[in-house]
């Protein structure tokens, strides 16, 4: 009989739906998160190099554009640009035939004067030896010594008008003020200058003495005394120069967390060719001890709303980290508070990272 056999197989068939109606449906698998790989480095517990460098610019001690003090016209022009000068050498001369006849005039009106003064005392002498031998009076006596006075007094003012006019004369000529190299000319013979305001003639730069700014990084400051010898380069040429430090700013740029130090250069007997005004030089700033960090490099240094900070990673994870400090160079940061020594900091592009986000470090 075949009915037992279709029984069973119902059975089953009801027993399978069932089963799959009661069965849960499988869920979808939830995304791996994202994993970024990030370059880091330790940072650098203490610099053990001598020194750090900083970059500056060689200028003169000395340099005047010169002017005249009157006004009037260029009669000679006695140098040209690039010519070595000694102080008090005339440079240029302005016309001054009224000046010369201003100076003869006051001298003579001087020599006159001067010979008033000398018949007026003449005549207070013979009248105070009237008087003494009772044949003069006391009123003649008094009005020879007014007399006398008078002259001294138009003596006097001759001798300033004198002196007022030979300097006039002096200044049509203009003189270097001290020796140096003519490093630019504005005038030509036969033209006119004025003397108020001044018309600029003649740069003059003492190029024997030099000296060169620097501006220092803050941190490397403090291992800088007066006097104190260091060494440098010219750029581009890389001649080497040597130089001590001649003052040490008072404040700090709050921008580039720089301060200014001068450099005296020493004296050049010939004006050395190779050190010039204008000239970029780099300087070895040498200093006794080890520089204490931690340093990090200025590329992983951010700033932000709350101020500077860097990634730090931890655990598998980034971290933002507040810090505190100053450039030491153009290459490293000096961190003084918000980092230890040990932990790794990101170095490369970090614009997409988050707190927290999960990271791969690479060194």
């Amino acid at each position: 009989m075949k009915t037992p056999v279709v029984i069973a197989l119902i059975e089953l068939s009801l027993v399978a739906s069932g089963c799959a109606r009661g069965a849960a449906s499988p869920q979808p698998a939830a995304p791996a998160p994202t994993v970024n790989a990030v370059q880091v480095v330790t940072p650098v517990a203490k610099l053990e190099r001598g020194g750090t460098s900083a970059s500056g610019q060689i200028r003169a001690v000395r340099e005047a554009t010169l002017s005249a003090r009157v006004s009037g016209t260029i009669g000679a022009v006695h140098v040209q640009v690039g010519d070595r000068v000694a102080a008090g050498q005339v440079l240029m001369t302005l016309e001054d035939t009224s000046a010369a006849a201003s100076v003869a005039l006051a001298r003579a009106a001087l020599d006159s004067a001067r010979s008033d003064l000398r018949l007026a005392e003449l005549e207070l002498e013979r009248q105070a030896q009237l008087v003494s031998g009772n044949a003069g009076t006391r009123a003649q006596l008094e009005r020879a010594q007014a007399t006398r006075d008078a002259a001294a007094a138009r003596v006097a003012s001759a001798e300033a008008n004198l002196v007022i006019a030979q300097r006039t004369l002096a200044d049509h000529r203009i003189r270097a003020p001290f020796s140096g190299v003519v490093t630019a000319r504005m005038k030509q013979a036969g033209e006119a200058v004025s003397g108020t305001p001044p018309t600029a003639l003649v740069t003059l730069v003492d190029t024997a003495n030099l000296e060169a700014r620097l501006d220092v990084p803050e941190g490397a400051v403090g291992a800088l005394r007066n006097g104190m010898a260091v060494a440098g380069r010219v750029s581009p040429s890389g001649l080497s120069f040597e130089a001590k430090v001649k003052a040490i700013g008072a404040a700090v740029d709050p921008k580039s967390r720089t301060v200014e130090v001068l450099l005296a250069l020493a004296p050049s007997r010939d004006a050395r060719a190779d050190l010039r005004p204008g000239a970029l030089v780099t300087v070895q700033l040498a200093s006794r001890d080890a520089l204490a960090g931690p340093f990090v490099p200025a590329k992983a240094v951010q700033s932000g709303a709350g101020g500077a900070f860097v990634w730090v990673v931890k655990d598998g994870k980034v971290e933002r980290r507040a810090v505190s400090g100053e450039p030491h160079d153009a290459e490293l940061f000096r961190v003084r508070s918000g980092l230890s020594g040990d932990e790794p900091v990101v170095v490369s592009d970090a614009s997409s990272l988050r707190d927290g986000a999960p990271v791969r470090a690479v060194n």
